[in-house]
């Protein structure tokens, strides 16, 4: 993707009215949406769409569907805090520039349509102050590294030993679940015992802001 690319989706975010466009783009099908050119709306689609000269491939109907889903998640946002948001990162050209850049890396390399949203989610509560921009920005990285499946392991967890301590420990090891220890079990019962986990702050945010759609 080009330089152009990656600022129009954060000029995106500042976009009146984006519930509405994207939420219409979503019940339109995507094929019929490319020949009536009604992308236009939203900067960034319409750029990725022009950056397309071979006809519709598979590829960009799915990096499409990440973006609106990113962008549908924002669009619950009121437009005048993203509008501020866009406002002050557009102080440094450069940080704006980089900002956009990981954007749409992170939603290229995104494994699953649920990604998009989830880091939407995050973006949306750091623009209402919910969560820090270091914070938006480590767990951005942590979800691009996670199995989706493992992380809504984290939907149903409870501090202690795990039921598959294999997700448990993955979730461990990108930093969203803490080692507290190992717990010996009964004697009556040989595997009741295992290694003891609870979700640290990281994972703790995650669920709250990222994981939770009606947050």
């Amino acid at each position: 993707m080009s330089e152009e690319t990656s600022i129009e989706l954060v000029n995106s975010i500042a976009t009146n009215q984006l519930g509405s466009v994207a939420r219409d783009l979503g019940e339109v099908a995507l094929d019929a949406a490319l020949k009536e050119g009604v992308f236009r709306d939203i900067p960034v689609l319409n750029t990725i769409v022009a950056l397309y000269q071979a006809g519709v491939e598979i590829r960009q109907q799915i990096f499409i569907k990440k973006v609106l889903n990113f962008l549908l998640e924002l669009s619950n946002t009121p437009f005048e805090k993203r509008q501020k948001f866009v406002e002050e990162i557009e102080k440094n050209p450069k940080q704006k520039r980089e900002f956009g850049e990981t954007l749409i890396l992170l939603l290229d390399r995104a494994d699953s349509l649920q990604k998009p949203s989830i880091l939407g989610r995050l973006l949306k509560h750091h623009i209402l102050g919910n969560i820090s921009y270091e914070d938006v920005t480590r767990l951005s990285f942590i979800i691009d590294r996670v199995y989706i499946t493992d992380l809504n392991y984290l939907l149903n967890f409870m501090d202690g030993i795990q039921d598959n301590p294999n997700i448990a420990a993955s979730l461990q090891s990108v930093g969203l679940l803490s080692f507290t220890g190992m717990d010996g079990g009964t004697f009556d019962d040989p595997f009741s015992g295992g290694v003891v986990y609870k979700l640290n702050d990281y994972g703790k945010t995650l669920l709250q802001y990222g994981l939770d759609s009606s947050a």
